[in-house]
């Protein structure tokens, strides 16, 4: 790694903190170290200048479109090189960029999207139909032909003052505000990070925060602008299990997740630097830190989003014991220990922080009246007119001019270093069906940890108490980590003399009955590896009542204690990888389905569930998601039953149309028909009951987000049946008429995203008969199996239609295999015999080249640049072998 040249660091220093903007000084770095590693992504790893050049792209793109110069753009992504570029590339467009987590629910993403008056949305194809409520304009970021973009830097301005970003916090009114940040003061926290670590450290910044959270600028903006390296993780526990886990130098996130990585011995000896922020340090933690032999270095972070990321810092001295102190001001920033009467107070008295300085924020965005409450005027401040922010906590100052935390003065908590306002939360409780009254409360759970309990009075005496449903309902509203871990029923909330509810009154929930989330009935463990799980669940969670099909997450626990529980599993001898919890939630889950078995438990134990023995059940049930790699199996999105390569003909299928860019090759459209009148209803019957049965009509493709191009099959998917009404038109009329429709149809050819990848048609002519036009991708379908599915469908549609039972006596088609099929040719391929025999009989083969054009310029594929380089590897990999070949290709 290479700092800024001594010229360029005279300018850095000069420009730094109020005459610089973010990507003015990433950019210096790009200039100054173009060809070093900025960071590094699941084994792909981008150099500054490439990632200069992706969010070039990204900018040009915005400024195509009509983004100006303090615009607001949602950015919402998963995280990946792609949402790096991307906010980069918003600042190169002179806008300020908001960040939508993908996970959140869509109401929220709906609501800041408003909020912000957002001009347009960035997002991936996937999580586009999470944003349709938004009533702004959403661009995928598949679709924007960035690799037709230029790579230079757009001509822009934006001066330091403009906002670089919005931060989204909880509300006390129950509603999110954005928190105003401008590009001075972001630039404010890179000029300190740049004195504060060293060379070494910020070689090797573990960026695992997400970017809704403002840690995530120093991880990601911090380490960029001082020409460093960071490894961009979903979370902090995937250090654990990180491929780049020995390049980590320096951690940054919240205590909670560091103790548990302390207490699961995951933190690689590469790590030298621990710095922790966003709640409070337990000095506990920090003295099992420093018996870490490789842990030289232990910060304590403090700072509230309002004053962009971080206000005090503490490098905390080994041996010394007391609580940790929060430090003193970063440089340009000013606290003050003020009484109720805005008061200083003298050392050694507790008071109220308030903070000014370079790194204040603009206010909330577009709330005025919020702002005027919490950025207040300055008397003590050297400037004129310059303004403070009350943080609400209570701190007491030191002799030596250190800070020392104390805790809140308002009702504001933090949970897992997750800032909550519980006035948000009971909002969303008030509100749920059955409720009259509620409020939320962090109470010490069964460990002593932070739990966030709602306590909830029903609209009437006799109404049931369904806490499954009210919770329900606030996950729809709240992210996760805002969702009560448990409720609690009450007659009437407490309250003080003047009214406002008396949270010290709130009764503690009773920890150790049966948790209103559980599944109705416990059901008890069958064998050695679900008691095993049972006990460490019991361990974990603090819980006795619960059995194996109650979920982990909904009984308080969450991906803290997730890797607490595999940690204590392993040593016990039962492992499993740690992402199979978000999949498998239960412990029944788990066992059958997520691999969770000790190796001597010979309890007869299913892979997966069997489905019943009926007619529509398959003969075998494959282990699900077995055909994938760990590391892609840990990406797939939520609603899959399986997944699974594309095949050798699939792949060609696919090679040749991305090559071509044309998609109606493969695009079939057929028509048939059909004796007796349309029945719509049957119909659909018929093609529901079927789609259920066969994988391959509830199949969709991705050939570029994965490590290799796979079939996505879904739990669910509605084959799409339009009906065109033909009744009273003349014979030539109908005949036009059913022409333009096969025109229309073999026109509109499949996208790979689609699912599923057919359609029907039904032709209503209002005589004895119809015509059914089906129109389907080969890739999914060859000819026999459409036949054979047809031939499925019209005997489904006319029991349906006679109102008869199917009974045992029906005997449909076998569900097409072609997962098998998979199977199989993926060992015949790993098979040497079998190669050696094809290298043998193409050994003298004369190889045929691509096509060229009439300009003499060799064809090239017209797709995306994701879909075909993993396109071309895939179909080089296979015609060499990869395996000793002779050609001195790779």
């Amino acid at each position: 790694m290479h700092y800024l040249s001594q010229q360029q660091t005279s300018k850095f220093s000069s420009e730094t903190p109020t005459c610089a903007t973010l990507h003015a000084l990433v950019e210096l770095q790009v200039d100054c170290t173009p060809l070093a590693e900025a960071f590094r992504c699941r084994g792909e790893t981008y150099t500054y200048e490439r990632l200069d050049a992706a969010a070039n792209q990204f900018a040009h793109a915005l400024l195509t479109i009509g983004v100006h110069r303090g615009d607001r753009v949602g950015v919402c992504l998963e995280r990946g090189p792609a949402l790096v570029a991307a906010l980069l590339g918003t600042l190169k467009a002179g806008a300020c960029y908001i960040p939508l987590d993908p996970e959140y629910p869509v109401d929220r993403l709906a609501y800041m999207a408003r909020d912000s008056r957002a001009h347009v949305i960035l997002a991936q194809r996937d999580l586009s139909d999470r944003l349709v409520g938004t009533g702004t304009l959403v661009l995928c970021v598949e679709d924007m032909g960035l690799e037709a973009l230029p790579t230079h830097r757009p001509d822009t301005v934006t001066h330091p003052r403009d906002l670089a970003y919005l931060i989204y916090t909880s509300g006390s009114t129950g509603r999110p505000k954005g928190v105003a940040i401008e590009h001075r003061s972001a630039a404010a926290l890179v000029h300190w990070a740049r004195s504060a670590f060293t060379e070494g450290e910020l070689a090797g910044i573990l960026a695992s925060t997400s970017v809704c959270f403002d840690l995530s600028i120093f991880e990601i903006f911090g380490t960029l602008a001082c020409g460093g390296r960071f490894i961009l993780v979903r979370h902090a526990l995937e250090l654990a299990t990180c491929e780049a886990q020995d390049d980590v130098r320096l951690v940054n996130t919240v205590p909670t997740a560091v103790s548990e990585l302390v207490a699961a011995d995951a933190i690689p000896p590469t790590v030298e630097t621990v710095a922790m922020g966003g709640e409070q340090l337990p000095e506990a933690l920090v003295h099992r830190l420093w018996e870490l032999p490789h842990v030289h270095r232990i910060l304590n972070l403090y700072g509230p989003s309002e004053d962009t990321t971080y206000s005090t810092w503490a490098d905390l001295v080994r041996g010394r014991t007391g609580q940790p102190s929060i430090g003193t001001p970063l440089p340009g920033t000013r606290a003050y220990v003020l009484d109720g009467e805005m008061r200083q107070v003298p050392d050694g008295v507790p008071g109220e922080l308030f903070l000014s300085g370079v790194g204040l924020a603009r206010g909330y965005f577009d709330r005025p009246r919020e702002t005027a409450d919490r950025f207040v005027p300055a008397p003590f401040a050297p400037d004129a007119g310059e303004r403070m922010y009350r943080t609400g906590d209570r701190v007491v100052q030191e002799p030596d001019g250190s800070l020392t935390f104390l805790g809140r003065v308002d009702d504001m908590v933090k949970i897992r270093g997750y800032r909550i306002e519980p006035g948000e939360v009971a909002a969303v409780l008030d509100a749920a069906p059955g409720v009259r009254q509620a409020t939320a409360a962090s109470v010490p759970g069964p460990t002593g940890d932070a739990r966030l309990v709602g306590y909830v009075v029903p609209e009437a005496a006799d109404t049931g108490q369904d806490a499954a449903a009210v919770l329900a309902y606030a996950r729809q509203r709240l992210p996760t980590y805002m969702v009560p871990t448990d409720l609690v029923w009450l007659d009437h909330l407490p309250t003080t003399p003047n009214g406002k509810v008396d949270r010290k009154a709130l009764p503690a929930p009773d920890w150790s009955r049966r948790p209103a989330t559980a599944a109705r009935h416990r059901v008890e463990p069958e064998n050695a590896s679900e008691r095993l799980l049972l006990d460490v669940w019991h361990e974990v969670l603090n819980k006795k009542d619960i059995g194996v099909e109650d979920s982990f997450f909904q009984l308080g626990g969450d991906s803290i204690r997730g890797i607490r529980m595999r940690s204590l599993a392993s040593r016990r001898g039962l492992t499993f990888p740690l992402r199979h919890i978000f999949r498998h939630q239960t412990i029944r889950q788990l066992v059958r389905e997520g691999g969770a078995r000790l190796a001597d438990d010979t309890a007869d134990v299913p892979s997966q569930p069997v489905p019943e023995a009926t007619p529509d059940a398959s003969s075998s049930v494959p282990f699900a998601f077995s055909l994938v790699s760990e590391g892609d199996c840990g990406r797939l999105p939520e609603g899959l039953e399986d997944c699974y390569p594309l095949s050798a003909l699939q792949l060609g299928m696919a090679y040749h149309t991305e090559l071509s860019g044309d998609r109606t090759p493969y695009h079939v459209v057929t028509v048939h028909q059909v004796d007796g009148p349309v029945d719509t209803a049957a119909l659909r019957a018929a093609l529901d009951a079927t789609a259920a049965r066969h994988p391959a009509l509830r199949t969709g493709f991705d050939l570029g987000h994965f490590s290799e191009p796979l079939q996505l099959v879904w739990k669910e998917a509605e084959i799409p049946l339009a009906v065109d009404d033909l009744r009273g038109l003349g014979e030539a009329e109908r005949r036009a008429r059913t022409a333009a429709v096969l025109s229309e149809e073999r026109s509109r050819p499949f996208s790979w995203t689609d699912v599923p990848l057919l359609r029907f048609r039904a032709l209503d002519a209002g005589a004895d008969s119809f015509d059914l036009v089906c129109a389907h991708y080969h890739g999914v379908l060859d000819g026999w199996s459409l036949h054979l599915l047809l031939d499925e469908v019209l005997q489904r549609y006319a029991v349906q239609r006679s109102g008869t039972d199917e009974g045992p006596g029906s005997v449909w088609t076998e569900p097409l295999a072609h997962r098998r099929f998979l199977e199989l040719e993926l060992e015949v391929q790993q098979q040497g015999d079998a190669l050696e025999f094809w290298r043998s009989q193409l050994q003298t083969a004369v190889p045929t080249p691509l096509g060229q054009g009439l300009t003499g310029r060799r064809a090239r594929p017209r797709g995306s640049p994701r879909c075909t380089t993993s396109l071309c590897r895939r179909a080089w990999r296979s015609a060499c072998g990869r395996q000793r070949t002779n050609t001195g290709y790779r």
